[in-house]
């Protein structure tokens, strides 16, 4: 304010010399409205439209008292006189507008570039950055580069804000705010300037600036270049999830296979002294039960450790079936013949239809998937409870559903339950388990071109019911042995 006062007396004292040095020397009113122009011309160049606009009322004035008839007062006896008075004035007026609007559009566009180079200079830095550290490091680059005091950032998935620097204006909580009611600030008076992230719908939240004056354009570019620097750093974290997994799931795999063959060994070694005793000499009723028992359960771990290698197998690589025309009622009638020799689960009850029902399958891989899925069906029922399996004709396909009665399997798992490793968190340690099993028996039977559900049309809340369901085979069906 002093500043501008300063220049306004200045151009006082300017009109005070030309009315004084032009009124000693009798100059007329050409002249010396010519140099009262100048002074108004140099004002408005200096000082801008306000204070041309006073030093040329202050030369108006003076022209009109000094050097219009009659001289020394404000009477005009000519007309003409009086319109070139008011045309002095006005075209003093639009020559200081024009030099006041040309000094202003002069001083924006040093603004812009000053503002071009400061984001160019944040561009190379932030490019400089590595891509997995960018995101913990660009609010730096911001604050250093534009000069703020504090950076903040509110991350609106995470509900977390991040400041870097000193805020005097509780930066956090108003960048917060502006992310929820979803609405720019700029407050000139503090020097803050809060924008919402746009044009990145992954990305939601905002970022606040303050301490330094910054045009609207550059916070909207730095609002932008922060949206797409944490949309990059989730995709890169997202691609790290990945392929940490998959390394898990490799090692999970590996530790699979590896263990199957060690046990394969002891179990034949097992089997094979077993088949020994009795023939060593002869062994009394009791003995020969124990004996009887202890083959049983040899030859059930040793279809475990079969299992455990063939889904090891399955799950490093796309499962490609050898198909065959297979019975399902036979296939059904062995797998369950190998449940009527556990002596410690009972054997799953049946329900086939008359007329045989044959589809296009791998027998062997059908076979695993119908495995996994009884086996489930068994480690979740209840005490007592057994299991129940049918097959049938239905729409043009073959359906078979295993079912059982135990605790109702969660909305929310009912999708989940057929991811690779995954273990519902109700059941905790209580059911052992891989969370493999369903996993194995979905991408067998995707691979024969059918589907297996959960089937939520139970007819009680205590009973799960899987469908797996295959195309029928076509009875002209040429090229493809048949199964046996």
């Amino acid at each position: 304010m002093w500043r501008a006062a300063r220049r306004v007396t200045g151009g006082l004292i300017a009109v005070s010399l030309v009315t004084a040095v032009c009124f000693r020397f009798r100059l007329n009113l050409a002249p010396t409205g010519f140099l009262y122009l100048l002074v108004i011309v140099v004002q408005a160049l200096t000082s801008g439209f306000a204070a041309a606009a006073i030093v040329s009322l202050a030369a108006a004035t003076a022209l009109e008292y000094f050097f219009t008839a009659p001289a020394l007062s404000f009477r005009m006896t000519n007309p003409l006189e009086v319109v070139a008075l008011v045309t002095y004035l006005l075209t003093a007026l639009v020559i200081s507008r024009l030099s006041s609007r040309a000094q202003e559009e002069a001083r924006a566009a040093e603004r812009n570039e000053k503002e071009m180079r400061l984001l160019y200079e944040a561009a190379l830095q932030l490019l400089a950055l590595d891509p997995e550290t960018a995101e913990g490091r660009f609010l730096g680059v911001f604050r250093k580069v534009f000069g703020l005091s504090a950076v903040c950032i509110f991350d609106a998935d995470s509900g977390k804000v991040r400041t870097i620097g000193a805020s005097a204006a509780d930066l956090g909580e108003k960048t917060r705010a502006a992310s929820l009611q979803g609405a720019d600030v700029e407050d000139a008076a503090s020097t803050v300037y809060l924008r919402c992230f746009r044009g990145t719908p992954s990305v939601k939240g905002a970022i606040g600036f303050e301490g330094a004056p910054l045009s609207p354009s550059v916070a909207g570019s730095l609002s932008l270049v922060a949206a797409m620097i944490i949309e990059r750093a989730k995709v890169f974290e997202a691609r790290a999830e990945a392929a940490a997994a998959t390394d898990t799931e490799a090692l999970r795999s590996a530790i699979l296979d590896a263990l199957a063959h060690e046990f394969k060994g002891p179990l034949a070694a097992t089997l094979v002294a077993t088949d020994g005793l009795a023939e060593a000499g002869p062994l009394n009723y009791k003995q020969g039960e124990l004996a009887e028992l202890i083959a049983a359960q040899i030859s059930r771990l040793d279809r475990l450790t079969s299992r455990l290698l063939r889904t090891a197998q399955l799950d490093k690589a796309d499962i490609r079936p050898q198909i065959v025309h297979t019975d399902l009622s036979g296939l059904l009638a062995d797998v369950v013949a190998a449940y009527r020799s556990d002596s410690i689960r009972v054997a799953p009850l049946v329900t086939m239809p008359n007329e045989p029902v044959e589809v296009l399958a791998d027998r062997e891989l059908l076979s695993l998937a119908l495995v996994q899925l009884i086996d489930n069906a068994f480690k979740y029922s209840s005490p007592g409870s057994g299991v129940a399996i049918s097959v049938r004709r239905e729409d043009g396909a073959a359906v078979i559903r295993v079912q059982n009665r135990g605790s109702p399997i969660p909305e929310e798992d009912r999708e989940r339950i057929f991811e690779r490793f995954y273990r519902s968190p109700q059941v905790g340690d209580r059911v052992p388990g891989s969370g493999l099993g369903l996993f194995v028996s979905r991408k067998i039977v995707a691979a024969h071109g059918g589907t297996l559900e959960l089937d939520t049309a139970s007819p009680s809340d205590d009973t799960t019911t899987f469908c797996l369901r295959l195309n029928l085979a076509e009875t002209g069906t040429t090229g493809i042995r048949r199964a046996g």
